[in-house]
């Protein structure tokens, strides 16, 4: 059999009987010195993946397929890989790595290959360079795929074994370079060993002294070690930063090698990311060391130094003068006021913007917009007032650099200071932007998000705000992002989308005498939304239906936002909406397009209230399908929402539809391949459905309390694992809020109430549950205590053998007795609660 009958027959379904056969041929392809390297190359890669799986859903598959092949075949093929680690061909001694770490990633954790580091330790002492090479990218592999508690018994020869490669007594940079990349991924395990300061001091020692290697790809490599080493162990850095790593890094940004400069940043990007969380956090493991400050007299002018290092059309690419402005956002952020202190800023600002040159201009309102967020109001203002009838003037300016950036450094200032703006500029900086719509799309983008600033911070999405400031210049900038989402070159940098983004924020935060203006809008928006029907028959390519799907959605935000604001709209505009929507529900199956139309139908419901009763004939089966996508779960999780709003909205008039509903909604919840995220959302529609069917819900009780007994055994089994705590804490408040649902839904049905009185055992062990446990919110606490006072409230005096638990009365006086920190909205429950049930007692 030739290599190709070999690769073939990994498609073959008798790879499973034929394991051994089959790597047992791609190894010696593998091993053979003879072979070329692109052969050997494809052996080790195919070898490879029929022991691990990307896909985790076979990935158990694999590991038993590989640890059923013979123990002594699988001996045989593992020396033989350790050999090849050898190879005089280099990739195949990297394919021989790859292959050696994926099958330890099988056999370590199941203890079957104790003498792998033994071997791979000899060989980082070997004379053979390819060798030590492969030696280590191996342990870089294993490190990288393996689960840290399975190497932590082995960080010790790990870490030796990589810090003697990357050491400058070794000869090659090869050698050194894998060696740092390896350390890069066994650093996270290797707690222990940077607790003790003797071996901390070595691994930072050889790692600073890599940095100033002449080879750039063991420089970049070491630079990311230090990146990495001050993300986990930043409470160890203090002596490090004082002696060598601050002044290292800060001098690192001005070598010549683009990529290694980018590193330097990106060290004090991260350490300005934790120094700001230390800050903020009201209780830490960790002290905040304020690197940062104290680095900043020279940080900063380096810093600065680098922003106008740009090219004026390299806009996409990633490079130094983007990385210096975000570094000097997130200082600023961290520093806070001391970002202004000696001058450095007001001086670089003050100086660049007059000059001839636009990439020091650029830089200057770089600078300025840069440091908007993290100073005080007092600090900031005199910068402002100096600076930001320059920034509108330099919307001018004949670069498009400059334009674009001061554009964005505008929307900057009107974030963070909008109360330091004088009133009276408010025009002046609405005409300005609108102008810069028209200009390149890179400019109109910014334009796009500084305008949307302007109107979520001098207006109101709540409806309460009858006039602002920019009440006045609603029509122009609603005209002007409208007809900037209809240009020819929209679809550049995003443009379209920035404007029906920023069209869709400005409509719902518009003062409420916008309205009229409003209206006008929506009649132009559902005319865009009939028409855009028809263009789906012009798809004839991949990037027309993106396109199309992206032009429905952002239709259907603007919308959306319209009716939010607007509140009820003429039954004629509500049928023209739901024609399109219906239309787009039946004929597409991409489910984000989907999603958007769903959320516009639930809003229109929320709004006509009853009224949508015409449309659930055509509409409901179409619902129903979207919470059966379960494999689309954003889309499920969205359909699920709908239903609450049906429930909420038609109520009686919902039940010949529910039958479907119910049954689909069911599925979903005991259906294990939905992601998990989505369940709280179906108990909390299924609890909707009660409330708005009332007693005609009795019907579907067994089968829902039977799901919602199981539902409320679930419990944390690992409390490090936050999505699981999130997890357990939404399933337990939306059942809280179920059963509540159906308590109240059933309270003036005698007969209902009858048949769920059967249930009020479960529900109270279930508040029991909620009760105890150390993670309940504000939230539960509240729809616990409320769902007390609800079943007393039904029940009368059957609940009286229930109210004499010890635990209970606890629970419920315990936010009143021990000055709890909840909110007034808890404690009024309470309240409520504790009231009725002394009513009962007194009756009694």
């Amino acid at each position: 059999m030739d290599f190709g009958q070999i690769l073939a027959a990994s498609l073959s379904p008798g790879i499973p009987r034929r394991m051994t056969v089959y790597v047992g041929r791609l190894c010696r392809e593998l091993c053979d010195e003879s072979r070329g390297s692109d052969i050997r190359q494809a052996a080790g890669v195919a070898m490879k993946n029929a022991v691990v799986s990307k896909d985790t859903a076979r990935l158990q598959d694999y590991e038993e397929r590989w640890m059923a092949v013979d123990a002594n075949a699988r001996m045989q093929i593992k020396s033989q890989l350790l050999a090849t680690l050898g190879a005089t061909e280099a990739r195949a001694g990297t394919a021989a790595a790859q292959t050696t770490a994926a099958i330890s990633r099988v056999e370590l954790k199941r203890n079957a290959w104790p003498e792998l580091m033994e071997a791979l330790m000899a060989g980082v002492h070997s004379n053979n360079e390819n060798m030590r090479r492969c030696v280590i990218e191996t342990i870089g592999y294993i490190c990288e795929e393996i689960e840290p508690s399975v190497l932590e018994s082995q960080s010790d020869k790990i870490l030796t074994a990589v810090i003697t490669g990357l050491r400058a007594e070794e000869p090659s940079n090869a050698v050194r370079t894998a060696a740092a990349h390896a350390l890069y991924n066994s650093l996270e395990f290797a707690r222990m060993n940077f607790d003790r300061q003797n071996e901390r001091d070595i691994i930072m020692n050889v790692v600073c002294t890599a940095t100033q290697a002449t080879d750039e790809a063991l420089v970049l490599a070491s630079f990311e070690c230090l990146v990495r080493i001050v993300s986990l162990y930043y409470h160890l850095m203090e002596p490090y930063m004082k002696h060598a790593v601050s002044m290292l890094t800060i001098n690192s940004m001005h070598c010549a090698a683009e990529p290694v400069v980018l590193q330097a940043i990106e060290f004090w990007s991260t350490v300005c990311d934790i120094e700001t969380d230390l800050q903020a956090a009201e209780a830490s493991d960790f002290v905040c060391l304020h690197f940062a400050r104290n680095s900043l007299d020279h940080l900063l002018p380096s810093l600065l130094k680098l922003l106008p290092h740009e090219d004026e059309d390299d806009t996409d690419e990633w490079n130094k003068a983007m990385a210096a402005g975000t570094c000097l956002s997130l200082l600023a952020e961290c520093v806070r006021e001391d970002i202004f202190h000696g001058g450095i800023i007001l001086q670089f600002v003050e100086r660049n913007l007059v000059v001839p040159d636009w990439r020091l201009r650029e830089a200057a309102v770089m600078a300025f917009g840069s440091v908007m967020d993290g100073p005080n109001t007092e600090s900031v203002s005199p910068f402002i007032n100096d600076g930001l009838p320059m920034l509108l003037k330099m919307m001018d300016d004949s670069s498009v650099a400059v334009r674009d950036t001061s554009a964005w450094a505008i929307g900057r200032v009107v974030d963070f200071f909008n109360n330091v703006i004088p009133i009276g500029l408010i025009p002046h900086i609405s005409t300005v932007l609108c102008t810069g719509l028209t200009g390149p799309p890179r400019v109109a983008v910014n334009c796009c998000w500084s305008l949307m600033s302007l109107f979520v911070h001098y207006g109101d999405d709540s409806n309460d705000l009858q006039t602002s400031a920019i009440s006045a210049h609603f029509t122009n900038v609603a005209s002007a992002l409208f007809s900037t989402a209809q240009r020819q070159d929209a679809d550049d940098s995003n443009l379209k989308s920035a404007a029906y983004q920023s069209l869709a924020n400005v409509v719902l935060f518009a003062p409420m005498d916008c309205v009229p203006a409003v209206e006008k809008l929506q009649t132009v928006m559902v005319v865009k939304f009939t028409e855009s029907q028809s263009l789906a028959s012009q798809i004839v390519s991949v990037d027309d239906r993106m396109r199309f799907s992206e032009l429905q959605s952002h239709i259907c935000t603007v919308l959306q936002n319209s009716l939010k604001k607007l509140g009820r709209p003429d039954l004629h505009v509500a049928d023209q909406i739901m024609t399109a929507s219906l239309s787009i529900l039946a004929n597409c199956s991409k489910g984000t397009e989907l999603e958007d139309v769903m959320l516009l139908i639930g809003t229109l419901i929320s709004e006509i209230e009853a009224e949508f009763t015409r449309f659930a004939h055509p509409f409901i089966p179409l619902l129903n399908k979207a919470i059966s996508n379960h494999a689309e779960y954003h889309l499920c999780t969205v359909a699920v929402g709908v239903v609450g709003d049906l429930a909420r909205s038609m109520n009686q008039a919902l039940l010949p539809f529910c039958d479907d509903l119910m049954r689909h909604l069911l599925e979903a919840l005991q259906d294990p391949s939905l992601a998990r995220i989505v369940k709280p959302h179906v108990v909390s529609s299924i609890g909707d459905v009660a409330l708005g069917v009332g007693g005609s819900f009795v019907k579907y009780l067994p089968h829902t309390m039977t799901f919602f007994a199981q539902a409320g055994v679930i419990s944390v089994q690992d409390e490090d694992d936050y999505d699981e705590v999130d997890f357990v804490c939404d399933i337990r408040e939306s059942l809280l809020e179920a059963y509540t649902s159906i308590v109240q839904g059933f309270k003036d049905d005698q007969q209902a109430a009858v048949s769920l009185s059967q249930y009020v055992n479960q529900i109270t062990e279930f508040i029991a549950i909620v009760s105890s446990d150390p993670n309940r919110s504000d939230a539960m606490v509240r729809a616990a205590i409320g769902l007390v006072g609800d079943l007393v409230d039904t029940y009368k005096s059957q609940m009286l053998p229930i109210l004499r638990n010890d635990w209970l009365m606890r629970f419920i006086r315990q936010p009143l007795e021990d000055n709890s920190q909840l909110s007034e909205s808890t404690l009024s429950v309470v309240k409520w609660t504790l009231s009725v049930q002394s009513r009962l007692l007194f009756i009694l």
